[in-house]
């Protein structure tokens, strides 16, 4: 038997499982069956909290999507990930540095049970994120779109609306689109002053 924790951050649902003893090994076949919202869980992601191995870090930090890849990198889980270890008194440091395949995350946690989360500095050059571009630009062209595509541990591509609609009939294209060929979370962004944005992601995977 697994022992599990469903949580959400803004909607994005995941398992978290405690693997700091290593025993824990799904392959993609079974991500696949157990994230189905019918047959199984049902969740975005599934994070596994494992030992770190490097001195630098307190944790590492595993995330698979819904379709079994492994990715890098999700700010909602970091957060979930980050009170599951205090709430199961897993550490009593705050904050916490958490090991990444792209690097390390520092994880905060509030007097109020909200996290923050450093996320590192955005990288945006198309090699990196990856996108099939020479050059750096403000925005791209993409399957009719003008988005800008910036990488932090995963790549994305930001569309900027006046009112965020269509994502669902947008999002596939772009997601689909061969100048990002490890696939790419898109967002719609609606700037709403100078310190605040409303955005909406579709998650590759």
């Amino acid at each position: 038997m697994i022992n599990f924790t469903k949580m959400q951050g803004l909607g994005n649902d995941f398992v978290v499982i405690n693997n700091l003893d290593g025993d824990v090994c799904f392959s993609i076949e079974e991500i696949r069956q157990l994230s189905d919202r019918r047959f199984g869980i049902g969740f975005d992601q599934l994070l596994m909290i494992e030992s770190a191995t490097s001195k630098d870090a307190d944790f590492k930090y595993i995330i698979f999507n819904a379709d079994g890849s492994e990715v890098s990198q999700c700010g909602n889980g970091a957060r979930c990930f980050a009170l599951y270890i205090q709430k199961k008194n897993l550490s009593y440091k705050n904050p916490i540095t958490v090991e990444t395949s792209e690097g390390f995350l520092v994880l905060n946690i509030n007097n109020d049970d909200t996290v923050t989360v450093d996320m590192g500095a955005p990288n945006f050059e198309p090699s990196k994120i990856p996108l099939k571009f020479n050059q750096e630009l403000p925005e791209y062209e993409v399957e009719g779109h003008m988005v800008g595509s910036l990488s932090i541990g995963n790549p994305h591509a930001i569309l900027i609306q006046d009112e965020i609609i269509d994502i669902e009939s947008i999002a596939p294209k772009i997601q689909s689109s061969m100048l990002f060929p490890e696939g790419v979370n898109v967002g719609f962004m609606k700037v709403l002053s100078k310190s605040e944005v409303q955005l909406r992601v579709i998650e590759r995977g």
